[in-house]
């Protein structure tokens, strides 16, 4: 997918160049995402985003020509296509449905009716491959229900049969069928890196063939055996630092994603980080709650499809976490912080993963959230009815809730027209304030000075900038503090130390030629 447009582009390696195939006319708020090529490289199967906010299954010529839609069925709202059979009349697919059940299936290239062979409830393979020879799809699953590993399975493309595809399954994903058929390449981190390994069709046990690739995505082989994946460097940190003034004695915590949150007594950090390998699509992520008196870690995983926007209660006993289920719903949940036990709060029928932001009002007993398809914040108790507390103006956006330490007021962002607007709410009742306003910029993280008296105010940018914003009329002033803070900054009960995450992950494209033909060598 270009990033710049959104468009579906194909490289040529030989050369370089970069063609669009999808750029004919302009597409706002449409995109290209997973694609594949057929085995005579003539055509290219891949899903679009499109304007209902759902993914078809389309299908291209490589020269841009003769374009057509196979699949546009709201209740599959998201597909990937995976490989071609070597006829090039049938597309390897996997649906997401929105009841959250994922489905391998066979889509015929002329009139686009499906074919199911297997149903996997919530859990999606990271990975699916066809046989040379049209005979088996490879995928990965979990082994077993509730943990992470994962393990390789082969399923008859007829539908008459379905194994493990090795005797011992370790953590084995990512798998790809050798150009010849006779083997299968896969990650695992079976070694205690993740290293890339041949799975014999005869049977045998799996042979190394590549140590530690890293963060790698398998993308495919070409015929003469060339392996091609991304690989991503870099991974964003959450990070401690003493504030007096101005942050020192920075230390890293642990891989993160998204905001960390103080717990009330301000000794433990909470984050979501990813669990287990890569995935291609969104990731799966779980709680990790940081000790930092222990320096050790707890891992918390509820049984949801997604999380995001994580906030400790003030009992310290819960988190109000934003998300998506396994039933097709997203929206506002509840967690216990011992047993991971989920109690939905506010939901609606998912078109994304994302779920809602929120924060707790009222000494845990209420919460505040945003309701994106509203426009809208709405707020109420976690077992009633909740209302409207502020709407915005038609096709604003609104996000990065945060509320004062006092509990009475909330301050947020509005999207509108090209400016990014900062408001201060009471929660008694009043009209919102504005505290900032960030012309043609960007705001992606808010927090209130323990005292109510200002907010700071993170912007993305190369580096990313920090700003005090003073509720006194002043207005804001930018800190010189380079953090280089991807979102929000928190601070803990006291004021005294900040956490946030920090760094960049980046994606290049490699190959390991005649892979294939060089392991056999080594036998």
């Amino acid at each position: 997918m270009d990033a710049a447009t959104g468009d579906l582009a194909v490289r040529e390696i030989a050369s370089g160049e970069v063609r669009r195939l999808t750029g004919g006319e302009p597409h706002p708020g449409e995109f290209a995402y997973f694609s594949a090529v057929s085995r005579d490289s003539k055509w290219i199967a891949y899903a679009w985003f499109n304007q209902q906010k759902f993914y078809d299954l389309r299908v291209i010529g490589a020269d841009g020509q003769a374009q057509r839609t196979l699949q546009h069925n709201e209740e599959r709202r998201f597909v990937q296509p995976c490989s071609w059979t070597p006829d090039g009349k049938q597309i390897l697919t996997l649906f997401f449905r929105n009841d959250n059940i994922s489905q391998i299936a066979l889509v015929p290239a002329g009139d686009g009716a499906v074919k199911v062979l297997q149903s996997l409830d919530w859990v999606y393979p990271n990975k699916m491959d066809l046989s040379p020879d049209g005979k088996w799809v490879v995928y990965d699953d979990l082994l077993r229900e509730g943990e992470g590993a994962r393990g390789l399975f082969l399923l008859a493309t007829d539908g008459s049969r379905k194994m493990p595809a090795m005797k011992r399954q370790v953590n084995d994903v990512f798998p790809l069928f050798t150009p010849d058929g006779s083997g299968i390449v896969f990650l695992s981190t079976r070694a205690g890196t993740t290293d890339l390994w041949l799975q014999a069709m005869s049977g045998g046990d799996p042979e190394l063939i590549e140590k530690d690739l890293g963060r790698a995505l398998p993308l495919g082989f070409t015929d003469g055996g060339d392996y091609y994946y991304a690989l991503r460097s870099g991974e964003p940190q959450v990070r401690i630092a003493a504030l007096d003034g101005a942050p020192s004695g920075e230390a890293a915590v642990a891989e993160g994603k998204g905001t960390p949150d103080w717990s009330p007594e301000g000794k433990r950090l909470a984050f979501l980080t990813r669990a287990g390998n890569e995935n291609f699509g969104q990731e799966s992520v779980v709680i990790a709650i940081y000790d930092t008196e222990t320096r050790k870690a707890a891992v918390l995983a509820p049984k949801l499809a997604s999380l995001d926007h994580l906030r400790w209660s003030p009992d310290g006993k819960r988190f109000l976490a934003g998300g998506s289920d396994r039933h097709g719903e997203r929206g506002l949940y509840v967690i216990d912080a011992e047993t991971a036990a989920v109690k939905p709060v506010a939901l609606t029928p998912a078109e994304t993963y994302r779920g809602f932001e929120g924060v707790w009002t009222r000494g845990g007993e209420a919460v505040c959230f945003i309701q994106p398809e509203e426009g809208a914040i709405r707020m109420g108790p976690l077992d009633g009815e909740t209302r409207v507390i502020y709407r915005a103006r038609a096709k604003a956006k609104l996000h990065d809730l945060a509320i004062s330490a006092d509990g009475r007021r909330i301050a947020f962002a509005m999207q509108s027209e090209g400016a990014e607007a900062v408001l201060v709410l009471p929660l008694e009742g009043g009209e919102p304030r504005q505290a900032a306003n960030v012309r043609g910029g960007a705001i992606n993280g808010l927090e209130w000075g323990r005292d109510g008296r200002w907010l700071l105010a993170s912007t993305p940018g190369d580096p990313p900038a920090l700003w005090r914003i003073a509720l006194d009329g002043t207005g804001p002033r930018k800190l010189d503090w380079n953090l280089q803070q991807q979102g929000a900054v928190r601070l803990d009960g006291s004021g005294r130390r900040i956490a946030y995450v920090a760094g960049k992950t980046q994606t290049e494209i490699r190959v390991i030629e005649r892979l294939v033909h060089a392991a056999h060598h080594q036998r």
